[in-house]
């Protein structure tokens, strides 16, 4: 429970690693691959950062890092 209430303020020191393009490509990669996995026809565009399938599409904006979802 502790780890959780910690975890916005360690989101926003770790903010700035997001913004590389290397971790952020990664990332993004990962998450293409897994929906991929689940069965989904994945559409992406890694340059812009639009990923979904069907009728579902996101944009991932430059600030998300992910962690705010995450159960760690």
């Amino acid at each position: 429970m502790a780890g959780g209430a910690g975890a916005p303020a360690l989101a926003t020191k770790l903010q700035p690693l997001w913004q590389l393009d290397s971790i952020a490509g990664a990332t993004f990669s990962a998450v293409r691959w897994l929906v991929g996995a689940l069965g989904y026809d994945v559409v992406a565009d890694p340059v812009c950062k639009h990923i979904g399938s069907g009728d579902f599409m996101i944009s991932v904006a430059p600030v998300c890092s992910g962690s705010r979802g995450s159960p760690w």
